[in-house]
């Protein structure tokens, strides 16, 4: 029969060696590739972080602006009055405002 394929043994022992090896050369560069990665994702998991931290604190700088500002206009009302004892409406809005935001908070 023409066309016949035989391996000995030995050929046999080589190509299971062959397909083993690849095997192996394959998983160890998935390995090198995944552990080239892991830096990358550290990173973005980092900045991922770092981005809600700094909206957070944003937010929070926000409040206390808000809040200081109204102390403010608050305490510039009562001062005014307790100068010349006018500005009535005015501490008046003043503590309406304070008011306001105390409940809103």
């Amino acid at each position: 029969m023409a066309g016949d394929v035989t391996f000995t043994l030995a050929q046999l022992g080589q190509i299971f060696l062959a397909i083993c090896g690849a095997i192996i050369t394959v998983g160890g560069a998935w390995t090198v590739i995944k552990k080239a990665r892991e830096p990358e994702t550290e990173k973005n998991d980092t900045l991922r972080k770092h981005g809600e931290l700094l909206a957070s604190d944003n937010r929070r700088l926000t409040e206390l602006e808000d809040s200081t500002k109204i102390m403010m206009r608050s305490m510039l009302a009562i001062m005014s009055h307790e100068l010349d004892g006018n500005h009535v409406e005015q501490l008046k809005k003043a503590k309406e405002d304070l008011e306001a935001y105390l409940i809103s908070r």
